[in-house]
């Protein structure tokens, strides 16, 4: 079960449960994977990014509690997504990822010129 005081967040896919969650970990692998930093990654996303940017921004948010799945896999998972999960992993994405970033002391300002802006919050 997701504990959303610690950033995890329940999701559905295709009927099946899952829990995103950006462990220290896990941002350190989509950075690794993308070869840019998380905030790049995110400004990107926020400027319409691809698919292959959702699927990895996915694949890196069940790395802790999923990490047995694939990229491949992520991407098949999403062929099985309705309308409404898919509008639920959207938004379990930000949550989860803003509750990350917020826990180091990053905060992602407004847009600024159609991207997020990340300031230091400490």
């Amino acid at each position: 079960m997701a504990n959303r005081e610690k950033g995890e967040v329940a999701i559905t896919i295709g009927g099946k449960a899952f829990t995103l969650c950006y462990s220290n970990n896990a941002i350190a692998e989509l950075e690794q994977v993308a070869d840019e930093s998380v905030i790049a990654i995110l400004a990107r996303w926020a400027n319409g990014g691809r698919l292959s940017l959702l699927r990895l921004m996915l694949w890196g948010g069940l790395r802790k509690f999923h990490p047995e799945l694939s990229l491949i896999d992520v991407g098949e998972l999403l062929d099985d997504t309705t309308r409404d999960e898919g509008k639920q992993i959207g938004e379990g994405i930000a949550e989860a990822i803003q509750f990350r970033l917020s826990a180091l002391g990053i905060d992602l300002a407004p847009k600024v010129d159609g991207e997020p802006a990340a300031t230091d919050a400490g």
